[in-house]
């Protein structure tokens, strides 16, 4: 099997089931996390208050931007 025959059939409908059977399990993952059906994730617990992942990341990212400026 030649290069041109492989991409003959990567672009006809041979490609596009490849592209449904590998792509949409990753589209109704992340349509499903979007909507909300993802669980909030706590990453520690300080004097009884969850600190939740997406807060934890800005206060990551705000401290890194503040010592890039410091330097």
């Amino acid at each position: 099997m030649s290069i041109s025959s492989l991409r003959k059939y990567a672009t006809g409908w041979v490609g596009a089931i490849l592209l449904a059977l590998f792509g949409l399990p990753f589209v109704f993952s992340g349509v499903y996390s979007y909507v909300g059906g993802g669980e909030v994730s706590v990453v520690a617990e300080v004097d009884g208050r969850e600190i939740q992942q997406r807060e934890y990341t800005r206060a990551y990212q705000e401290y890194r931007q503040r010592l890039q400026a410091m330097l």
